[in-house]
């Protein structure tokens, strides 16, 4: 029904309609919620690099630094025969 009001694909990722798991590449729906708010004041991020300009990837870089504050995590690792 969505796609029959003509949505922008980006509007339906971020409403939730569209499965974000579909993606070739979420950052380019990160860019486009950047682009119309201020996220990292918004989640009150500090830039990985210190840095003035912000990209998709150092507001998901960000945003992880400050779910995970811990420096390192471990994967379960399968070897296969």
């Amino acid at each position: 029904m969505l796609n029959s009001l003509k949505m922008n694909q980006m509007l339906q990722i971020l409403m939730g309609s569209f499965p974000i798991a579909q993606l070739r590449e979420p950052f380019s729906a990160v860019q486009y919620l950047a682009e119309r708010l201020d996220l990292p004041n918004l989640l009150k991020l500090q830039h990985p690099e210190q840095d003035e300009e912000w990209s998709a990837m150092d507001i998901c870089d960000g945003t992880v630094s400050v779910t995970l504050p811990c420096s390192s995590y471990f994967i379960s690792k399968t070897q296969l025969i």
